[in-house]
């Protein structure tokens, strides 16, 4: 399925198509946490436009997606920064991607992308990699982890701090959930 975003900014619109959007809410404002769209040329500029410039004021309507996320939204930014690239379709069409960079972001919900961050330079939990899906579900359950409203994408975030990791491993541990290997 195809949405279409259209984003309104300083007295202009324009409609891209989306195969794949994803938003969570930062202070019950809708926040862009990642995006896949096609359009033409103008549109994708400005798209990046606005995602960079943080004085661009826009808005975006959604529709194609579901019904819940369909509807008129701020575009809101804070203090974000994205990746953003871009390629040529042909015909004057261009794709850009455009993905949050966050801290604790998960591009994949995945026993993969867990190892991948929790082995970022933000952590230093001893851990092994074959802990990982017994730790994805403790992480989840206590609400440390968790799918970002998305389609057709999966993103997560991981909010789990040092000390609460350490915790959690340690617990696991010593209670036999996390085992060396050979044990």
């Amino acid at each position: 399925m195809i949405g279409q975003i259209t984003v309104f900014s300083e007295g202009s619109q324009f409609t891209v198509h989306s195969d794949a959007m994803a938003m969570t809410r930062i202070n019950f404002t809708p926040t862009l946490v990642a995006m896949s769209v096609c359009g033409p040329e103008p549109a994708i500029k400005a798209i990046r436009a606005i995602l960079w410039d943080k004085s661009i004021e826009a808005t975006y309507t959604a529709r194609g997606f579901t019904e819940e996320r369909d509807g008129h939204w701020k575009m809101y930014r804070g203090d974000d920064k994205y990746q953003v690239a871009t390629a040529k379709l042909g015909l004057g069409a261009f794709h850009l991607v455009a993905v949050a960079e966050w801290d604790g972001l998960l591009r994949a919900i995945s026993d993969e992308a867990l190892w991948r961050e929790l082995r970022s330079e933000r952590y230093t939990t001893p851990l092994l990699r074959h802990w990982m899906p017994s730790l994805r579900q403790t992480l989840t359950n206590r609400g440390l982890m968790g799918d970002v409203e998305s389609f057709g994408c999966e993103v997560g975030r991981l909010i789990v701090t040092q000390e609460q990791l350490d915790s959690i491993v340690t617990e696991g541990v010593l209670s036999g959930a996390f085992k060396m290997k050979g044990e």
